[in-house]
């Protein structure tokens, strides 16, 4: 899966891991700032190689 990324665009990155096991390692994917969230979130869910919608977003600051 290529990405076509302009000069200058911002990349944002998302710490994803395996809630079930948390002390599993956790793979970190980048994309442009332009890409809508659901297909950064689609993609992670192929990386684990689990289905979409056994995925859930939990969100941490800091």
């Amino acid at each position: 899966m290529g990405v076509s990324v302009q000069a200058g665009s911002t990349m944002v990155s998302f710490k994803t891991m395996m809630t079930l096991d948390p002390r599993l390692p956790y793979k970190v994917l980048s994309t442009p700032e332009s890409t809508p969230f659901l297909t950064a979130f689609m993609f992670a869910a192929a990386e684990f190689k689990v289905p979409a919608a056994a995925m859930h977003l939990l969100p941490m600051v800091g």
